[in-house]
C-alpha cells in the first residue's frame, strides 16, 4: 500500500515485475504475493520516476514543484484471501431521519466455496451501536440501507462524526475480515442558484493550499500539517482547495476540524502546447486518477465537490487549426470526466476550474460555475481598486446571462506581493491585503455567489525552475 508516489511507480520482487501505478497523489496497492518465495529471503525493489511529459497528468510544466519518489506513507499489508473492498457510504436526510446507504465488494483470490455474511453497523465514536444490518448469502457485492433517528449532522461549525463498521464472516461464523471507517451525515445540493449544505445556504470562505514545507517539501510531518490546518481555521476559513488530492491524514483532520475540501485531479492547463500539456493520452491517466480519487475520498464528509481540471484551454488562445483542435480536445475530455465523476458519485456536484470564462463551453455541463478570477493587470494603488471591482462585476454579469440558474464559485482570486514591502501601491503587502478585502466585499454583493478561495494560503517556491519568471517566488500567500 502507498498513500502517494510521484509519478510512475513500478514494483519488483526478486527481480520480477509485479505491477505499476501512474499518478502522483492517489493511494494505490500492487499485489506481490504471487512473486514471494515463502520461507526464504525476498528482495523488494520500487522504482519511481517523475519525468515531466505531455502524456502524463499533469503534463510537462505545472504550477507547483515536481517532487518525486515515495513522499507519502508506504507499507506492506498482509490480508486474508477473502476480504472487503470498495466500501462506500452515501447519506440522505428526511426530516428527523437519516438514511445511510452502504455499498461494498468482496474480493476473493480464486473461487469462493460458499456465500458469506456481512454485518454492517453505525456506531458512535465511543463504540455504541446505533444501527445494524446483517446480510446473508453475499457472493461478490452487497448493499445495506440503515436508518438513524435524530442524527447529529456534519458541518464546518459542528463536525459530528460516526463510525461505520463492516464485518465479513464465513458460513461457520468465523471472521474473515473487518473494516472500520469514520463518516459524517450531511448532504450537498444545489437549488435555486444556491449551494446548500444540509439544506441550508453554504458560503465558502476558502484558501488554496499546497502541502509544501521549507525543510521536507511534499513530505508531511504531523506537527506541520496540524499547524497549517489550525492557521486555516484561525483565518475564519471553512474550506481548502488544491490542484491535486491531499494526503489521507489531511482529510481525516479536515473531517475532525470541520474544513470543507474541494478535491481536484491534476489535469492542469491541459491543451496548451506552450506548457507541454497538449497530448490526448493525458486524458486516460486523468480518468484513472479521477476514479482513484473518488473511491479514495467519497466517504469523507469534508469532501463536498469534485473538480476535474484547472485552467484547461477550452477556448483557443490562437486562431489556428492546431489551437482550435486542441481546444475541442480539452472540451470533449472535460465533459467525459464530468460524466465519469457523476457516474461514480452522484451525491456531490462536479466542476472544472475555468480561466476561459464566460464563454467556456464546459460550464454548460458543470453543476456550478467555478472560475478563477484574475481581471487583467492589477491597478497601481489602493485608491484605484474600485476599477477592478467594476471589471469583475461586468464579467460576472456576462457569466450569469449564460448560466442564470447556476451558483458561482470563485476557485481563485488574489495578487502577489513582495515580502516586507509595506506600501499601498502594487506589489506591496498593504496593497495585497486591500485587494483581497476589496474583492471579497464586492463578491458578497454579486448574485448567485456561493463563495471563493483565496490564492493562496502560503508562499511557495514553485517557480524556482523558471529563470524568466518575474515573480521569482510565488508570493501570493497570506502567510510566508
Amino acid at each position: 500500500m502507498c498513500d502517494g508516489a510521484n509519478y510512475r511507480t513500478a514494483v519488483y520482487v526478486n527481480g520480477k515485475f509485479c505491477g505499476a501505478h501512474e499518478g502522483g497523489y492517489t493511494p494505490f496497492s500492487i499485489p506481490i504475493h504471487r512473486f514471494l518465495e515463502f520461507g526464504a529471503e525476498n528482495l523488494l525493489a520500487i522504482s519511481v520516476d517523475n519525468i515531466p511529459s505531455p502524456e502524463r497528468c499533469p503534463g510537462g510544466e505545472f504550477g507547483w514543484w515536481n517532487y518525486g519518489g515515495l513522499y507519502r506513507s508506504t507499507s506492506l499489508v498482509a490480508r486474508n484471501a477473502i476480504y472487503l473492498d470498495d466500501i462506500s457510504s452515501v447519506t440522505s436526510i428526511d426530516g428527523k431521519m437519516a438514511r445511510i446507504e452502504v455499498g461494498f465488494r468482496i474480493h476473493s483470490e480464486g473461487r469462493q466455496s460458499s456465500r458469506l455474511g456481512v454485518e454492517v453497523e453505525v456506531l458512535d465514536l465511543s463504540g455504541g451501536t446505533l444501527a445494524r444490518k446483517k446480510l446473508q448469502a453475499v457472493r461478490t457485492r452487497g448493499r445495506a440501507m440503515l436508518e438513524l433517528e435524530r442524527p447529529l449532522l456534519w458541518s464546518p461549525e459542528d463536525p459530528n462524526l460516526y463510525r461505520l463498521s463492516l464485518t465479513l464472516s464465513d458460513n461457520r461464523g468465523d471472521v474473515l475480515d473487518h473494516e472500520a471507517l469514520r463518516m459524517g451525515i450531511r448532504t450537498v445540493s444545489i437549488k435555486n442558484g444556491e449551494l446548500l449544505l444540509n439544506g441550508e445556504r453554504l458560503l465558502i470562505r476558502g484558501v488554496n493550499r499546497h502541502p509544501e514545507y521549507p525543510v521536507t517539501g511534499h513530505l508531511e510531518r504531523e506537527k506541520d500539517l496540524v499547524r497549517d490546518l489550525r492557521l486555516v481555521k484561525g483565518l475564519g476559513a471553512n474550506a481548502m482547495r488544491c490542484h491535486y488530492p491531499y494526503s489521507p491524514r489531511t482529510y481525516e483532520l479536515c473531517d475532525e476540524m470541520g474544513i470543507l475540501c474541494l478535491a481536484e485531479i491534476p489535469l492542469y492547463q491541459w491543451g496548451r502546447p506552450e506548457v507541454k500539456a497538449d497530448s490526448l493520452k493525458a486524458l486516460q491517466s486523468a480518468k484513472k486518477q479521477l476514479e482513484e480519487m473518488i473511491r479514495y475520498l467519497r466517504n469523507h464528509p469534508s469532501v463536498f465537490l469534485w473538480s476535474v481540471s484547472n485552467e484547461n484551454m477550452t477556448i483557443p488562445r490562437k486562431n489556428t487549426p492546431r489551437y482550435r483542435r486542441l481546444a475541442e480536445m480539452t472540451v470533449r475530455g472535460n465533459v467525459e470526466l464530468i460524466e465519469l465523476a457523476r457516474k461514480l458519485d452522484p451525491s456531490r456536484p462536479v466542476v472544472e476550474a475555468s480561466n476561459c470564462w464566460p464563454e467556456d463551453p464546459v460550464l454548460d455541463h458543470t453543476d456550478l460555475c467555478a472560475v478563477n478570477l484574475y481581471i487583467g493587470a492589477s491597478t497601481p494603488h489602493v485608491g484605484t481598486l474600485g476599477e477592478l471591482s467594476k471589471r469583475m462585476h461586468r464579467k460576472l454579469e456576462q457569466l450569469r446571462k449564460r448560466h442564470p440558474s447556476k451558483p458561482i464559485l470563485v476557485t481563485e482570486f488574489g495578487s502577489w506581493a513582495i515580502r516586507g514591502l509595506m506600501t499601498e501601491y502594487f506589489p506591496g503587502e498593504i496593497y495585497q491585503a486591500a485587494l483581497l478585502k476589496n474583492y471579497w466585499e464586492s463578491l458578497l454583493e454579486e448574485e448567485n455567489f456561493s463563495g471563493a478561495f483565496i490564492w493562496c494560503f502560503q508562499d511557495s517556491d514553485e517557480h524556482r525552475r523558471w529563470e524568466w519568471d518575474y515573480e521569482l517566488r510565488v508570493s501570493y500567500g497570506l502567510f510566508d
